[in-house]
């Protein structure tokens, strides 16, 4: 990538962050995509459908960090699942395919592709007020909270924030687990098809290699 084509980049990012902090009114899912699969983008669909807010799906970063803050009082069970979820075998992917492999899927989805926007966001449990450092200010959470026990804490906890959040019970429609997922490519299962069909290349050339298990050891 030449200098010119680089700082066009950078200004375009800047651009877009300008504009998503001018809008009045967003509403937002912060996840980690340990692999993005069908039941994400079919949640980001149900909130598009429910809502004519803008919709911003935060990627987060840091993850597999060693670092966790002592838990808050009446965060403990939140924080307890962060932790779990942290662990360096829940977290192959790197950053940047993480956000690739959804902005491909967003792009390629009529409901999606013209109001949704795709962005990096620090861990809120490590970094709480840089986690929303570049969010707009009038803005809703949305909350999957019929999935598991902990997606049931994340509300508690942005409420107990001060955030506004919106639950919905939008279940699992395919049944598609993230840990089941990592473990089947681990073994060698190349059947991609939890995967937006567009992602397909994407992830055999750039993100299959992460769940290669070394037998050197």
């Amino acid at each position: 990538m030449n200098l010119s084509t680089k700082l066009l980049e950078i200004f375009l990012t800047i651009q877009n962050y300008c504009s998503l902090l001018r809008m009045e009114d967003v509403i937002i899912t912060s996840s980690r995509l340990q692999p993005l699969h069908h039941d994400h983008v079919a949640f980001w669909e149900h909130i598009q459908q429910s809502s004519d807010r803008h919709l911003i799906v935060c990627i987060l970063r840091d993850v597999n960090q060693d670092a966790a803050p002592e838990p808050e009082e009446d965060a403990e069970t939140y924080q307890e699942y962060i932790k779990w979820t942290q662990l360096e075998e829940h977290n192959p992917l790197p950053e940047w395919h993480r956000r690739r492999l959804a902005e491909i899927a967003v792009h390629n989805n009529s409901t999606l592709q013209d109001n949704t926007t795709v962005m990096f966001r620090d861990r809120p449990d490590l970094f709480w007020e840089d986690s929303l450092r570049r969010l707009p200010e009038s803005r809703t959470w949305a909350f999957n909270v019929t999935k598991s026990d902990f997606d049931s804490t994340k509300p508690d906890f942005y409420q107990k924030k001060g955030e506004t959040v919106e639950r919905m019970e939008f279940g699992k429609p395919d049944g598609y687990e993230g840990h089941t997922i990592r473990q089947q490519l681990r073994d060698g299962d190349r059947d991609l098809s939890f995967l937006p069909e567009q992602c397909h290349s994407y992830f055999k050339e750039y993100c299959q290699q992460y769940f290669v298990v070394s037998n050197s050891d």
